[in-house]
């Protein structure tokens, strides 16, 4: 879909240039086509858009755009959700870049690794737009303790976004999660051990790990959803989705009724549907997928 450049073609309101569908267009074709290849059952269930920093800097209007499309899709139907979008910070060098940063706070899931959410909270607080008297604790010699720097870049950009979750990776050490807005700190998840005997190659264990978190926070969104065109589902939706991200202030989970939940779907599909656990649990999954990759060789270098 994005390979060519949608901002080459098209315009953030979605108009098409003479020679190309407009973006509309071609998103719901392309979704289309996912829906006949899975067969009826997934035709109702969550669209989910994971867009790398490395696209939106090579080309901003079609990120823009991708993004604008996802939060104007509305839905009548009870548990329909909008688009879920999920941001790779993919490189240190793309978190300083105007794009990637508006992303950043758009986006549903944020992923980074260790060096990117620090230097993403260290470019926004340059940009005034996070607060800039954090407090990082050095080690012996005055360096800085990069656990506690990125423990609170996570906060800071938690604290920064309007909605959904920001996920770091600390390499062997654990994974950082807090959820938007949250006045909490950033839940901590243990990263097992991995004998140096297991060890082959690390390159993609970032893109293993957020594949394995997503498969499963999908899965449990689509599962809260109800959407099945089951109607006891749908109810038993009403009844019991709760969500804090309409009152930050209730640090208790509060009951929507069926108008309050379809606004917070569309406003914050993720936040609503998915909880602190459900979190935890995808991060454990994109643990084991990240592990599975670390014992296998490399895609970008096989061995000949």
């Amino acid at each position: 879909l994005t390979e060519l450049g949608v901002g080459r073609s098209m315009v953030l309101d979605g108009t098409a240039s003479p020679d190309c569908p407009s973006f509309s267009v071609r998103m719901k074709t392309a979704c289309s086509t996912v829906v006949a290849a899975a067969g009826p059952s997934q035709a109702s269930k969550p669209v989910l858009i994971v867009i790398s920093a490395f696209y939106a800097q090579a080309d901003p209007d079609g990120a823009r755009a991708i993004v604008s499309w996802c939060k104007q899709q509305k839905f009548e139907k009870a548990g329909k959700v909008r688009p879920t979008i999920a941001l790779a910070a993919s490189a240190e060098w793309c978190c300083g870049i105007p794009v990637v940063q508006e992303l950043a706070q758009k986006a549903d899931f944020l992923f980074a690794n260790q060096p990117e959410i620090e230097e993403l909270a260290r470019q926004l607080r340059s940009a005034g737009k996070i607060r800039e008297d954090a407090k990082f604790s050095a080690k012996d010699g005055g360096a800085v303790d990069h656990d506690l720097a990125s423990e609170e870049a996570v906060i800071d950009i938690a604290r920064w976004k309007p909605h959904g979750w920001v996920i770091a990776t600390r390499g062997s050490k654990s994974v950082a999660f807090l959820k938007s807005g949250s006045s909490e700190q950033a839940t901590l998840v243990p990263v097992p051990r991995l004998p140096p005997d297991e060890f082959v190659d690390d390159v993609g264990a970032g893109d293993s790990f957020m594949g394995g978190f997503l498969v499963t926070a999908w899965q449990t969104m689509t599962e809260r959803a109800g959407l099945s065109e089951d109607p006891p589902a749908c109810k038993s939706l009403l009844e019991t989705v709760y969500t804090c991200c309409t009152s930050r202030q209730h640090r208790e989970p509060i009951l929507l009724d069926k108008d309050e939940l379809a606004t917070a779907l569309q406003e914050d599909p993720a936040g609503t549907l998915l909880s602190a656990a459900d979190i935890e649990a995808a991060c454990l999954a994109g643990i084991t997928t990240a592990g599975a990759c670390l014992r296998c060789v490399g895609c970008q270098f096989p061995k000949v």
